[in-house]
């Protein structure tokens, strides 16, 4: 059972070994930083290879465990209120506290920022026992543009904007969103020319970029004047500037933090939406560069989450969120990259997303017929006989309910282990801010 991703154990007294104990009121960790001042406890141990999430609910004693030697690819279903949201945070919590990184790139409530205090006496008769109450250091970002436009001051979060010095040239044409008819052998000549002086120092500024693509021969006045006012209003919006520091993903990561990207209002930017989609992936992109390139240790397992993915990387259309969402997918189980895609139906996503998932999480609140397609899908073991299956899918769902002590089952397949169990998940060590707050 230790390469399995999804897998169980029975309580065993390992007391002697000084390592992880797995009788309950008996347990190892190694080491979280703790509340705002972030000190260090040695009560529990977390290993990646052995993530202990859990227990089984049928059971109560026999704990659940996640395999992260290796990439993975889980989709948490649910509607609103359902509860995806705190059993991210506890994977979430466990993951960095066994020494992985976390970044959160789509807070769209915005939730995640509070994660930096610890867990609410509330939640804390729900906590892996001997696990302590505490916080993770985070740096949450609040984009200028949005800002600007939705008229919302975050004090928790960072204010940033794109720094064009920063920027990839297919950074640049990312934010200026020129279709591939769009963008001539012209316009790709005349931009890679003043990006190029820029990048190598010989112009100084966005305005020194503006004015040399304004003033340039490869192009048209009508075509210069096209790009340059697109280029203005980008940079108008604050979407590209110095007033504010750029969003370091990949430093932050570097440092020990989980950077968390503050989407709050960006369902109001209707025909500025495409600002938002390309931060997302630009941010992804460089997340994923900085990986693979070792700015990021390659040994250091990265945990990326994309809470809502159906709003930034739709079933149907094209954005530049989608395209970089779609390429992680294709990052291999050696990347040491693993994702959470958090949406409320499957039909919402991408089939792609759906089908590269190994682990399907389904929390209270499902349907019928989405578990049925669920698990004919992972499990098509489960769906040898209609009649039982029907039968099955109906005790499951009605197995999942709110327990009186707070706790709540989620539906967990596993299509490469053949798990298929309902999990009570941990309550998570850092702040789950619920509704009201």
């Amino acid at each position: 059972m230790g390469d399995d991703f999804g897998s169980r154990e029975y309580p065993t007294d390992l007391s002697g070994s000084g390592n992880v104990r797995y009788m309950l009121g008996n347990l190892g960790y190694n080491g979280y930083l703790a509340s705002s001042a972030f000190k260090i406890d040695h009560t529990i141990r977390y290993e990646l290879g052995r993530l202990n999430v859990g227990y089984i609910y049928k059971s109560r004693s026999e704990h659940f465990f996640f395999n992260f030697n290796k990439s993975r690819k889980i989709w948490m279903a649910g509607p609103t209120g359902s509860g995806k949201t705190y059993a991210t945070r506890s994977m979430m919590d466990k993951f960095y506290a066994a020494g992985g990184a976390v970044a959160v790139l789509t807070d769209i409530k915005p939730e995640y920022y509070t994660s930096r205090q610890p867990v609410q006496e509330e939640f804390r008769h729900l906590m892996r026992p001997h696990a302590k109450p505490c916080g993770v250091p985070t740096q949450s970002y609040y984009p200028l543009f949005l800002q600007k436009l939705t008229n919302r001051v975050f004090l928790e979060s960072k204010t940033c904007q794109l720094a064009i010095s920063d920027l990839t040239f297919p950074d640049l044409l990312t934010l200026i969103n020129l279709s591939d008819e769009a963008l001539t052998a012209s316009k790709k000549t005349a931009l890679e020319n003043s990006f190029f002086k820029l990048k190598s120092g010989e112009l100084s500024s966005v305005e020194d970029f503006i004015g040399d693509i304004e003033n340039s021969e490869d192009i048209g006045k009508n075509t210069a004047r096209s790009l340059v006012g697109i280029l203005r209003n980008i940079v108008e919006l604050g979407v590209i500037g110095d007033q504010f520091d750029a969003p370091d993903f990949a430093g932050d990561v570097c440092r020990n933090k989980i950077p968390i990207l503050n989407l709050s209002g960006f369902e109001q930017l209707g025909a500025y939406h495409h600002y938002m989609s390309a931060y997302i992936a630009v941010i992804l992109r460089k997340l994923l560069a900085a990986k693979k390139d070792g700015v990021i240790l390659k040994s250091k397992h990265l945990l990326i989450i994309l809470d809502e993915v159906n709003k930034f990387c739709p079933k149907t259309g094209t954005s530049a969120s989608k395209t970089e969402i779609m390429n992680a997918l294709d990052l291999t189980r050696s990347d040491k990259v693993s994702i959470i895609f958090g949406s409320q139906d499957r039909k919402r996503i991408p089939d792609n997303i759906f089908f590269q998932c190994s682990i399907c999480i389904l929390p209270i609140g499902v349907g019928v017929e989405e578990a049925k397609a669920v698990v004919r899908e992972k499990a098509p073991y489960e769906y040898t006989n209609p009649a039982t299956f029907i039968v099955f899918i109906a005790d499951m769902v009605g197995s999942m309910r709110i327990q009186k002590d707070g706790s709540r089952p989620y539906w967990v397949i596993d299509s490469q282990r053949k798990i298929n169990e309902l999990v009570v998940f941990w309550a998570p060590e850092s702040h789950h801010k619920t509704e009201g707050e």
